[in-house]
């Protein structure tokens, strides 16, 4: 396995700390760590291989999932789902595999800013899988970059050894409890309800 996995620049833009992005949601990490950037540009382009998982009936945003289990949120602008799809086109569907720099979201850049708070761009590790986000990109922020270059980086995960028995072992110890939801949303779930739901998620369980 590799020992890095890079998301590159969707579009030519500003990067934008994550934290600094004017929206809660995004800058208090309730949906993941990550970086955004304001796009010099009227396309976004896949940051990196994998499959899409997630298209906004409203498409603004996409989820994608590389080979190695990390989803990676592309969310457009900010409020964009008041647009209602207005001045945005989705390129791509659920099940599609990408290559990193293939098209997926084209935006009329002039009709959107002036209805939206801000086209700062947040890409968000919605699920790392275990792979830890280095201190990359943050680091740039306020740079102006190309579309294609790499804009964060994530570590792999320590490997982990098990030794396996004839009735197996256990990778975690002490007492589990899970929680399944099903929510019967054909759009999907969007940023601001996500997150109060992942915030009831990871709540401990009271026995």
């Amino acid at each position: 396995m590799a020992s890095s996995f890079d998301i590159q620049a969707p579009v030519d833009g500003v990067l934008v700390a994550l934290d600094a992005v004017p929206d809660p949601v995004f800058a208090e990490g309730t949906l993941g760590d990550g970086l955004a950037i304001d796009p010099l540009g009227d396309t976004l382009h896949a940051p990196c291989a994998g499959e899409v998982v997630q298209c906004a009936r409203t498409a603004h945003a996409v989820t994608i999932r590389s080979a190695e289990g990390i989803e990676l949120l592309v969310h457009l602008g900010l409020d964009t789902v008041n647009l209602d799809g207005a001045g945005l086109k989705l390129l791509v569907e659920v099940g599609q595999l990408l290559e990193a720099g293939e098209p997926l979201l084209r935006f009329d850049a002039d009709r959107v800013a002036r209805q939206v708070m801000s086209l700062i761009t947040p890409l968000v590790v919605a699920e790392p899988a275990g792979w830890k986000l280095a201190p990359f990109g943050a680091q740039r922020s306020g740079e102006t970059v190309r579309r294609g270059e790499v804009i964060m980086r994530l570590e792999a995960p320590a490997e982990t050894t098990t030794e396996s028995s004839g009735e197996g072992t256990s990778a975690m110890a002490g007492p589990q409890a899970t929680r399944e939801v099903t929510l019967a949303l054909a759009a999907g779930l969007h940023a601001r309800p996500a997150a109060r739901l992942k915030a009831w998620l990871d709540a401990p369980v009271v026995a």
